[in-house]
């Protein structure tokens, strides 16, 4: 994938979705006003993969093929500029917003004080599983939208950190308990999408290096997670 320039959009939320999680005309007209402007990749804000995964109010959506029509739209009006378009594929977790999503919030470790109480619940290996399927769903809904790129949201707080970050995985089984383990699930969707999508699709993932928390992701510990999805297949780490 060749750039026009070096200006990347990161994702950003812009609460311009449709209530069902669809993309709008608001939202495309939003990215591309920038693709226009000379952005020479738009990342697409962090769009959920599972409903329950939804942490926006007006949350953007790639759980469903229904959702592809709309999200085709997007990425043909950034192309019409010359622009190149990449999606962000997220799961909050944690910070999954029942309100608007109609599920409970899936937690990673039940933690007092992290982790809310109220209408959540502790993911079970099923659950785990099943939620690596739907990453690679989404990643395949990605390909035929037309996007050129996808990026695996590992940063600030939500699904994949949770497995990630010390502080947040406190998990007895075989997905937490050490390094290995807690990279059990990034791995997993890494290699599952990169499977579906070939050895040539650019796949992006980002990460907080650095949580600023006790017991919580550190430039060391980031440096290790670098190094480990590289050696899946990823090809761009985008810090944060």
């Amino acid at each position: 994938m060749t750039l026009k320039n070096r200006i990347i959009m990161p994702a950003m939320a812009s609460y311009h979705a449709a209530v069902n999680g669809e993309a709008t005309e608001k939202l495309i007209r939003y990215h591309e006003e920038r693709a226009k402007g000379g952005v020479g990749m738009n990342i697409v804000e962090a769009t959920y993969v599972a409903r329950s995964g939804n942490s926006f109010d007006l949350g953007l959506g790639i759980s469903d093929d229904f959702m592809i029509k709309g999200l085709s739209k997007l990425t043909e009006a950034v192309h019409r500029h010359d622009g190149k378009i990449a999606i962000q594929l997220q799961h909050g977790g944690r910070f999954g917003n029942p309100p608007t999503s109609g599920c409970p919030r899936l937690l990673v470790s039940m933690i007092p004080g992290l982790a809310p109480t109220e209408n959540a619940r502790v993911m079970d290996a099923d659950d785990i599983e099943g939620m690596v399927g739907a990453y690679v769903q989404a990643a395949r809904r990605a390909v035929e939208a037309g996007f050129d790129a996808v990026e695996i949201h590992g940063a600030h707080g939500y699904l994949i950190n949770q497995f990630m970050s010390p502080l947040t995985n406190r998990r007895e089984d075989a997905y937490g308990g050490n390094f290995e383990k807690r990279m059990r699930v990034p791995v997993e969707v890494i290699r599952g999408i990169r499977k579906r999508l070939g050895p040539d699709f650019p796949l992006f993932f980002r990460c907080s290096v650095e949580e600023y928390l006790p017991g919580g992701i550190t430039l060391e510990l980031a440096r290790d997670i670098a190094r480990t999805v590289a050696d899946n297949g990823i090809d761009l780490f985008n810090v944060s």
